[in-house]
């Protein structure tokens, strides 16, 4: 593992105050294919040529939740900080090298069989919008069962799950049967061409639908400050309940992934 450094920002209640700001690089202009559509089915034009659109947001005073693992001695105290913490398949653990993140370690799984570990935090509040923010690393030799998928992060809402995972060399996020699929910045922040080895930076924008059928929820992703997918849709309108970390990975051999810096916001 390379040595990464981190500011020790701990666990901050809805209740702090002040600005926590995120970096937003400018992505420049995005390509894509021609005829793929964004915001709700507004075509490009011909060339496939679309701005950047929204910059990466800032998180505001309204911090829901926030850890950078720095806090605990031992993984007692992990354990004892997450009411949902799940070892299917394999572990979790921490892991200190010029800062502590959250280690997990996979067993070996016959065929596409699915392992889940994660930890979970609570989400607090009746709010229509939520901002969603980590890092992730992937080493170099890291497999999973072709296009089965590796689950980044799960947000649980009554009945319907919100998944955004990496799957058929794209990102996506599935809201119940729903599926927003990454469509901006395909060439450079699709999974398959990100630096391995490397930490990259994650942050979901995302709001429930005002009432059933409405399909006024917004789904917004962005890594490493790029926007990759920007939609409205059908999101569900149910409250935000369960956040969880990363998630599953299916038909994976002996391995291990990391995650640090979680938090959520409302924007």
């Amino acid at each position: 593992m390379k040595s990464r450094a981190k500011a020790s920002l701990g666990l901050v209640l809805l209740a702090a105050c002040g600005t926590v700001p995120l970096p937003t690089p400018d992505a420049g202009p995005v390509r894509v294919d021609a005829g793929v559509t964004r915001d709700a089915g507004a075509a490009l034009d011909a060339g496939g040529t679309v701005d950047a659109g929204p910059p990466e947001p800032t998180f505001s005073s309204a911090v829901l939740f926030r850890d950078d693992f720095e806090r605990y001695a031992d993984g007692q105290g992990l354990r004892a900080a997450y009411p949902e913490l799940l070892e299917v398949g394999g572990a979790i653990a921490l892991e200190r090298d010029g800062g502590q993140a959250l280690r997990l370690d996979y067993t070996g799984q016959a065929g596409c069989a699915a392992a889940d570990v994660h930890v979970g935090k609570v989400v607090q509040g009746d709010v229509p919008t939520v901002l969603v923010t980590w890092r992730s690393l992937m080493p170099g030799s890291f497999a999973n069962c072709g296009d089965a998928g590796v689950v980044d992060f799960v947000l649980t809402r009554g009945g319907t799950q919100t998944r955004f995972e990496r799957a058929g060399g794209r990102w996506l996020l599935r809201v119940g049967s729903v599926e927003f699929a990454q469509h901006l910045a395909l060439g450079t922040h699709a999974p398959t061409v990100l630096a391995r080895d490397a930490w990259h930076r994650v942050t979901l924008l995302l709001t429930r639908e005002s009432g059933v059928g409405q399909g006024d929820g917004v789904v917004q992703a962005w890594v490493d400050g790029a926007l990759v997918i920007d939609r409205v849709g059908a999101t569900g309108p149910a409250a935000f309940s369960l956040a969880t970390w990363p998630g599953e990975v299916f038909g994976q051999a002996a391995q291990a992934r990391w995650v640090d810096d979680l938090a959520i916001s409302t924007p």
